[in-house]
């Protein structure tokens, strides 16, 4: 893993560890819906903006599918596939689901000047995840973190 928000790579990987034994002990769930489109099948992730210690159920607050996942930690990089992806997400867009981490073929996928074809359209949504994540909304000690150098 790389540096993300604030945090390094260590903590990152240690939050990460701490995680799969909690799954691997039956402690915690593992996610199963995507907060963001609503995917249920293929890879979801547990996405987390805040790696600090002590580890726990903070590291599930965001379970993403792979492509939002992705989408998420690609957003400064092609701020406007983010956009215009966020915008789908908005409208209740839900793309095919990933089964595997093929990166490649996301960003082949996602990352150019539109996205492909959606498969369903979900209207059970209240929230809005992608754009709390986009706006350090869910991370209110974001300034105390990336202060602590």
């Amino acid at each position: 893993m790389k540096d993300y928000n604030g945090f390094t790579a260590d903590q990152r990987n240690r939050s990460y560890a701490w995680l799969k034994a909690q799954w691997a002990a039956g402690l915690l769930p593992r996610p199963s819906r995507c907060c963001a489109c609503g995917q249920d099948r293929g890879i979801i992730d547990a996405h987390a903006e805040d790696y600090s210690e002590p580890f726990g159920p903070h590291l599930l607050d965001y379970p993403l599918c792979f492509i939002c996942h992705m989408m998420v930690h690609c957003r400064f990089k092609a701020k406007g596939a983010w956009n215009r992806y966020r915008a789908a997400i908005a409208q209740g867009y839900r793309f095919p689901a990933f089964f595997t981490r093929n990166f490649p073929a996301f960003t082949k996928l996602y990352l150019g000047d539109e996205l492909p074809p959606h498969v369903a359209v979900i209207t059970e949504r209240r929230s809005f995840p992608l754009d709390d994540i986009d706006s350090g909304a869910i991370l209110p000690q974001r300034d105390v973190l990336l202060s602590k150098g």
